[in-house]
């Protein structure tokens, strides 16, 4: 399980509380807050799926550098008969 700061939910709700926040001090007109809020949590929604899949192509180009470096051992044991 990965640490609560890196899940898409702790980050919306802080973008939630941080636009609440800015309301509250009256930087960020109150009537103006919901829809920042939701365009906010689809953009943090966005990057993390981004962040995701970027980080799913790398284990992927990884894995096959790594089974690529093999391929001559394994080459090489298979015809000596191991």
């Amino acid at each position: 399980m990965k640490p609560g700061w890196q899940t898409s939910e702790f980050w919306i709700t802080v973008v939630s509380q941080l636009l609440a926040f800015l309301a509250l001090v009256g930087l960020l007109p109150a009537a103006d807050r919901p829809s920042l809020e939701s365009a906010l949590a689809n953009a943090v929604t966005a990057i993390v799926t981004i962040l995701s899949s970027a980080a799913v192509v790398l284990r992927y180009v990884r894995s096959r550098a790594d089974l690529k470096k093999l391929l001559p051992v394994i080459a090489a044991l298979f015809l000596c008969g191991a």
